[in-house]
């Protein structure tokens, strides 16, 4: 694993002076992600060396699969079923939209089911082949250890899992490697810049990550409700560490 530290002098003077900073959402487990969902990209980034370190969006040789970034709960929902080779629940999505909308009646109603069904279907197939997720995420940083001069991450925390929702949807996200991407390395001169850095006026250590994980397989929700679809499992490849306001990038991991 290898990290680039990048606080500038010059940038920290920026945010000690700056106390406005806008407050970005600051999803733990069992909230929604930052951004909407965009559309499909290929492309992903991973290096072993220090000088082999690339950009966020520089081209995956090895994974050749789709890359979604920012997806929502409804697409995650749609790529676990895909990767447990089930079908969506389409009649109970359409009713669960239909009886949201009590206007459509008699022949509005036979068109209104077959446009959805047609809908959730696509949804479904662009599912297929989903290799990278990227998303961007408010976290926070635990306090710093000196004596093993790191910090941790809370969002990558040992078995911890963050569930996106949104109308309805619930899916989670595991991190298979979440013991070794959560530690950030840091001396303690740095540790003091990035403290400088991620100090707001009531959000101490707040920090926005951007993650490129890899898609490896789906588990069975257990005890999580009904809205629960069910956990994705992903590998983080990377991930990048910004003040929360996403201005100045703090660090790079990549795995």
């Amino acid at each position: 694993m290898n990290y680039q530290l990048g606080v500038i002098a010059a940038l920290l003077l920026s945010v000690a002076a700056c106390g406005g900073d806008p407050e970005i959402n600051q999803p733990q487990s069992g909230s929604e992600p930052l951004a909407s969902a965009s559309d499909t990209n290929k492309g992903s980034s991973k290096s072993g060396t220090k000088e082999q370190l690339r950009s966020f969006d520089a081209v995956d040789t090895k994974h050749v699969g789709k890359t979604w970034r920012n997806p929502d709960a409804k697409q995650l929902a749609m790529l676990y079923f895909q990767l447990k080779d089930e079908l969506p629940p389409v009649e109970a999505m359409i009713e669960a939209t239909l009886n949201r909308n009590t206007s459509i009646t008699g022949l509005n109603r036979t068109e209104k089911v077959k446009t959805l069904s047609d809908k959730i279907m696509t949804e479904y197939r662009d599912a297929e082949g989903v290799e990278i997720i990227e998303f961007e995420l408010g976290t926070h940083l635990d306090d710093y250890d000196p004596t093993y001069e790191e910090y941790r991450i809370a969002l990558f925390r040992p078995g911890a899992t963050q569930v996106f929702r949104d109308n309805g949807w619930q899916v989670g996200l595991r991190f298979a490697n979440a013991a070794e991407a959560g530690l950030w390395k840091a001396t303690p001169d740095e540790a003091k810049d990035i403290a400088l850095a991620t100090r707001g006026l009531s959000n101490t250590n707040r920090v926005l990550v951007k993650v490129k994980a890899e898609v490896i397989g789906a588990v069975s929700p257990r005890n999580r409700g009904q809205s629960h679809v069910g956990d994705i499992k992903t590998r983080i490849l990377s991930y990048t560490v910004h003040t929360q306001d996403g201005l100045q990038q703090l660090a790079t991991a990549t795995f």
